[in-house]
């Protein structure tokens, strides 16, 4: 029953606080004492409290007029990471613009059985044309899809005695990438691709620059090409993006690596989202030192990470992956290595 009451009260959009649940009691008192004793300053004292309380009420309200709240947006992030959820917020009052608001964000995921709710207070300064972007931080603990949602913007302004909410809708969905570890774990997997494809990384650890000898030629900017491709003297001399297109021997695709996702190998979902984490930092690692990988995940169609939208679709698939429940055969695959339990990389 209490719980019913409870939420029936979170639901009324303007509401007393504690302090205003005092104010107006002894503005009670006060009109009693008065009524009694025909006292003028009582009476004095009664319009202080009722006048003060009126002005709350109209500042509160003037406080929240023409406003309005737009884009959630956030950014792909790793599991433990800080990111930042960000809005928009447009301010069209001429005169006294908004002061102590407070944003609350709600996320949701599968892994958490309550929403994770932040509160923020927004500080902004009003601009020419009436708008600013409001950043909220936030540091997601598991990998996955994410529903984060603007809930509502609280405001105890001016006094503090009223509780305003002005209620929102605004969601949007976020996918979250594993967690980063320390990718001085992964000496097995990195020996045992290293022999088989020792030539092709050799070539591909070096820069990108104008005097490498296996540069084949220059070319336009493609989606998905790596910022690090860019030839920049080219760039500025063509006025239009220009990229070093790789050579035959540099774009020889590299030994597969195949990881078993079957579920006999995960005792909980925390052995799972190691694995991931444990896969993830590794393939972060390689991009990063510009070695090209060829990866695929459990039955999934082999993925060669050579440029950052590949990048990005690798790791997508490992915020997302599940423990499967058709197992990988014993042998090692014919088209590349295989790893066929989850203890080979801890």
């Amino acid at each position: 029953m209490m719980k019913k009451l409870k939420a029936a009260i979170d639901r009324i959009p303007t509401r007393l606080t504690k302090a205003g649940w005092w104010y107006v009691g002894a503005a009670t008192l006060t009109s009693a004492a008065a009524y009694h004793s025909a006292s003028n300053v009582l009476f004095l004292a009664l319009a202080f409290f009722m006048s003060a309380l009126l002005l709350n009420g109209l500042i509160s309200w003037w406080n929240f007029s023409q406003l309005k709240f737009h884009h959630l947006r956030t950014v792909r992030t790793h599991a433990g990471e800080k990111c930042s959820v960000q809005f928009d917020l447009t301010d069209t009052k001429k005169a006294m613009h908004s002061l102590g608001l407070t944003a609350v964000i709600e996320v949701f995921t599968a892994q958490e059985a309550k929403p994770n709710r932040i509160k923020q207070i927004i500080r902004y300064r009003s601009s020419n044309n009436n708008r600013t972007t409001v950043s909220i931080p936030w540091t997601p603990s598991y990998r996955g899809w994410h529903t984060v949602k603007l809930l509502q913007i609280e405001s105890y302004f001016p006094f503090g005695l009223l509780l305003k909410i002005f209620r929102q809708t605004l969601s949007v969905e976020t996918l979250v990438w594993p967690a980063k570890v320390d990718v001085h774990r992964f000496s097995a997997i990195r020996a045992a691709t290293q022999s088989s494809s020792e030539d092709n990384r050799t070539k591909s650890q070096q820069p990108f620059s104008d005097q490498s000898p296996d540069i084949a030629s220059l070319r336009n900017y493609q989606h998905g090409d790596p910022i690090r491709s860019f030839n920049w003297k080219k760039t500025a001399q063509q006025r239009r993006p220009m990229v070093i297109e790789q050579s035959p021997l540099e774009a020889q695709s590299p030994e597969l690596v195949r990881f078993d996702f079957s579920e006999t190998h995960f005792l909980c979902e925390k052995d799972l989202h190691l694995y991931c984490s444990l896969i993830a930092s590794w393939i972060e690692d390689e991009w990063n030192h510009h070695r090209w990988l060829k990866v695929a995940l459990h039955h999934q169609q082999p993925v060669l990470v050579h440029n950052d939208s590949t990048f990005v679709h690798i790791m997508d698939q490992l915020a997302q992956i599940q423990p499967q429940l058709h197992p990988l055969p014993s042998q090692n695959s014919t088209e590349g290595l295989t790893v066929l339990s989850p203890n080979q990389l801890y």
